[in-house]
């Protein structure tokens, strides 16, 4: 496989998306930034994520965007396909829902394979992962099957003999999107600032990066008298 590198990085070119870009502008503020973004299922390389660098751009509108495929080694690890989810869901097999994507966007594990069957309890027990307070993240870039995540409390509540998982999603060739954005100093030492946007529903774990370095972004640009290149 292709290393993530010069040769191999694509120009980029606007991916079709199913996902609306958020309406910001250079006057956005980080917390319009964060609010915005922090809206959107942000897998690696999905629509939503396409969705995210687009945004980014429209705020910065001199951010150059990279693009590297699928299948491409980012720090020795071949990039995934892109991530589609329809639907996800667990129920009884009278069809109650117990959880559903609609309840929250973490209750399937990402880059579950499609499913639609009646599982055991004890099934459903060795794909199920939970916490204490809130529903985990999980991710299985290179997975062939599924799973679902939930609170403790929800996993109490599970005493049927069996279940139905109902899981639509579809794994495609995509491009993982990067921005770089240049700012030239007077002296040849270079400052790297490098921001995440992160993971669906964790609005503190990449997005307030993002935000800052936008923040500096804005701060630096108009300045003629930048020491170092950042």
């Amino acid at each position: 496989m292709a290393k993530a590198t010069e040769e191999n990085r694509k120009p980029d070119l606007v991916p079709e998306t199913r996902v609306a870009t958020p309406s910001l502008s250079p006057n956005s503020t980080s917390s319009e930034v964060i609010e915005a973004l922090g809206r959107l299922r942000l897998d690696l390389i999905s629509d939503g994520m396409d969705a995210a660098i687009n945004a980014i751009q429209r705020v910065l509108p001199e951010l150059e965007i990279h693009s590297y495929p699928t299948g491409s080694k980012w720090n020795s690890t071949p990039l995934p396909e892109k991530w589609t989810i329809e639907e996800g869901r667990l129920e009884t097999e009278a069809g109650k829902t117990v959880f559903s994507l609609d309840d929250h966007p973490l209750h399937i594990t990402a880059y579950s394979q499609s499913l639609e069957s009646v599982i055991s309890y004890e099934e459903l027990e060795s794909r199920l992962v939970s916490s204490s307070e809130n529903v985990p993240y999980q991710v299985e870039y290179r997975s062939t099957t599924w799973g679902v995540c939930c609170t403790e409390e929800q996993r109490r509540l599970l005493s049927d003999e069996s279940y139905r998982v109902v899981i639509r999603a579809t794994k495609t060739f995509g491009m993982m999107r990067v921005g770089q954005l240049r700012l030239s100093g007077n002296r040849p030492e270079k400052i790297l600032v490098i921001a995440k946007v992160g993971h669906t529903e964790f609005l503190n774990d990449g997005l307030p990066g993002v935000a800052m370095a936008i923040d500096l972004v804005k701060s630096l640009a108009p300045r003629k008298d930048r020491c170092w290149t950042w």
